[in-house]
């Protein structure tokens, strides 16, 4: 959380379920982001996205997503 801006930080505080990962801290962005991704979509059965097309990482989940044979609905912002 520390590396969130002030403005994030204070609205994630808000979040009930919030998982946090400090393990990850010193990776690179890209890196960090599909462990989280890989843990949280062992933790579910459905995946709703937001991703424009350039969105790699979130793409990169959808498709984990659907290799785990995850319920995957992918929206599109653009």
């Amino acid at each position: 959380m520390s590396k969130q801006t002030p403005e994030s930080q204070e609205l994630l505080q808000d979040v009930t379920n919030l998982v946090t990962m400090p393990q990850n801290d010193d990776m690179p962005l890209d890196v960090a982001s599909r462990i989280c991704n890989s843990h949280l979509l062992s933790q579910t059965d459905h995946l709703i996205s937001f991703a424009f097309h350039e969105s790699n990482t979130v793409l990169e989940a959808a498709q984990e997503a659907q290799k785990l044979n995850l319920l995957v609905t992918l929206l599109y912002l653009d």
